[in-house]
C-alpha cells in the first residue's frame, strides 16, 4: 500500500528513521488540529508576565573586573523590568525565574563573567579565545528563586581580569535574556 506523504517526510527523506511508517492521512488532521487550537497561556494568579531579551551592539573594550556590563539593545522588555541604562534587572515579584546569557571573544582575548543577585553568584562562565583561530563563546542558564526588589545583573569576575575585548556584531550576540517562570 502507497501513502502520501506528509511535508515532513518530503524534506526529512525516505531514509531518516523518524519517517517510517508515518502516513499522512493519519498525521494531517492531527496537525490542522493544532494549527486551530488557540493558545493559551496561563499565568499563576497574582504575578505578572515578565520577560526580557538584550544584547550589546558594540564591542566593549577591555573590561575591569567587577564590571556590570550594560546590554544596550532591549528587544523584549515584558513589564519593563530590564534597565538598559544600568544593565540591571530588578525582579517585579519573589518567585522563580530563569536567565540565560551568551558572551562572545575574539581571537586571543578571554573574559569570565557571573550571573549574580545582589551581591550573590549564581553562575560563572570562562570565554577562552587564547590561541584560538577564530571567536569563541560560551553560554549558560540558570534557574534561581530571587524575592521581589533583588537586582539581577551580569558582570566580569572579581579578581580575573579580561584578556581583550568581549565581542558583539550581527553574527554573534553578546546576550542577557531573562524570564519568570513561577
Amino acid at each position: 500500500m502507497k501513502t502520501k506523504k506528509t511535508r515532513v517526510v518530503q524534506n526529512l527523506g525516505n531514509n531518516h528513521p523518524f519517517v517510517e511508517g508515518l502516513d499522512a492521512k493519519k498525521t494531517m488532521p492531527l496537525v490542522r488540529n493544532l494549527q486551530k487550537t488557540p493558545s493559551k497561556r496561563v499565568t499563576t494568579p497574582g504575578h505578572d508576565n515578565v520577560a526580557f531579551y538584550s544584547f550589546l551592539t558594540r564591542n566593549l573594550h577591555e573590561p575591569s573586573t567587577n564590571h556590570v556590563i550594560v546590554y544596550d539593545k532591549v528587544v523584549t522588555n515584558i513589564g519593563g523590568h530590564y534597565n538598559k541604562y544600568s544593565g540591571v534587572f530588578t525582579a517585579p515579584q519573589s518567585g522563580t525565574y530563569v536567565f540565560t546569557f551568551t558572551v562572545y571573544c575574539y581571537p586571543g582575548s578571554g573574559v569570565s563573567l557571573h550571573l549574580v543577585a545582589n551581591s550573590q553568584i549564581f553562575d560563572g562562565v570562562l570565554c577562552n579565545a587564547e590561541g584560538a583561530g577564530w571567536h569563541r563563546s560560551v553560554s549558560s542558564t540558570a534557574v534561581v528563586q530571587i524575592n521581589q526588589g533583588d537586582a539581577v545583573f551580569i558582570r566580569t569576575h572579581h579578581n580575573l581580569t579580561a584578556i581583550g575585548d568581549i565581542s558583539s556584531y550581527d553574527n554573534a550576540r553578546t546576550c542577557f535574556a531573562g524570564w519568570f517562570l513561577f
